[in-house]
């Protein structure tokens, strides 16, 4: 007894004016809709790229479409004061020695003296944003790109950094949580730490630190090239987790577990190690005691500039 009042109801709307204003904006670009505004791209702001400001502070470089419809990305730099535009690193310079295709550049730092350049490409996620990938370098004088990380797995390297002097990159390995430093011009590659672990975390931080404080990048070089400084995490007491996949119940292979401090166990301790020293050709370690909470004990060296 209710589907003729049900049908009326239905025959009423489709007849609205709402409706009918609905039908006929969609054939004429004079009329606005909440649907037109925000259901499609028409409205949309333009993006702009990744910026980076020179070191002379008077341009800065952004990435833009290459020019002449070529796939990739341009890097431009753009005169801050006059908006000049010049191209300075088109995308065919970012084409790595045996493929046909670009990078796909998703971050980028200079050098200090601008003479190379660090991409970040190839990206996964960790926790909950893309810290970890590939890192190449490209040197400007002769225009060769180089991958970094040496033979290890693809999309492992997290918070790649060049050395004040530009010669060296340092970056901690996804998964074991140890920091290396490498050569650019030798590609010689030198482990820092090795006591990384699954509970023994290195240069960046567990999920909880992300969560609560927003900390990811954990390790820095310091103003002279010639040590670094990194925080160091002790997940031992954490407990584990556990994420049933989609539809799965736990204990499923599917699942993952991750690290969760909860009531009766603590936040991972973080320590900001000691500093170690660098030279261009071998690494000396000046790492305080294992139960030290400072960055300068009496047993340590602090390194000058440290930021």
């Amino acid at each position: 007894m209710f589907r003729p009042v049900y049908l009326a109801v239905v025959a009423a709307i489709l007849g609205s004016p709402a409706a009918a204003l609905t039908q006929r904006a969609a054939g004429d670009s004079s009329l606005l809709t909440v649907d037109r505004i925000f259901g499609s791209p028409e409205f949309r702001g333009g993006s702009f790229g990744e910026l980076a400001w020179l070191s002379d502070g008077v341009g800065y470089t952004t990435l833009e479409r290459a020019a002449g419809g070529k796939t990739g990305q341009d890097i431009v730099r753009y005169d801050a004061e006059t908006g000049l535009k010049t191209i300075l690193v088109p995308a065919a310079r970012l084409v790595p020695p045996g493929d046909s295709t670009a990078l796909d550049i998703e971050e980028y730092s200079w050098s200090a003296d601008g003479r190379r350049l660090l991409i970040f490409t190839n990206s996964q996620q960790v926790w909950r944003t893309n810290t970890r990938g590939d890192y190449w370098v490209l040197d400007l004088a002769g225009w060769t790109l180089k991958k970094l990380g040496g033979s290890g797995p693809a999309s492992t390297l997290m918070f790649a950094k060049f050395s004040p002097d530009g010669g060296r990159v340092g970056w901690v390995r996804y998964g074991e949580y140890n920091i290396y430093v490498e050569e650019i011009t030798s590609g010689k590659v030198t482990q820092l730490t090795r006591d990384g672990s699954r509970t023994t975390i290195n240069g960046t931080f567990d999920w909880v630190y992300e969560e609560e404080l927003g900390l990811q990048d954990g390790w820095r070089w310091n103003s002279d090239g010639q040590s670094i400084a990194y925080w160091q995490l002790d997940a031992t007491g954490v407990r584990d987790f556990e994420h049933p996949a989609h539809g799965q119940s736990v204990g499923s292979p599917f699942g993952t577990h991750q690290q969760v401090p909860d009531h009766d166990r603590p936040v991972p301790p973080a320590r900001n190690n000691a500093p170690r020293f660098v030279n261009s050709t071998e690494m000396r370690s000046a790492i305080c005691p294992s139960g030290s909470t400072t960055s300068t004990p009496p047993a340590c060296t602090a390194a000058p500039g440290m930021p």
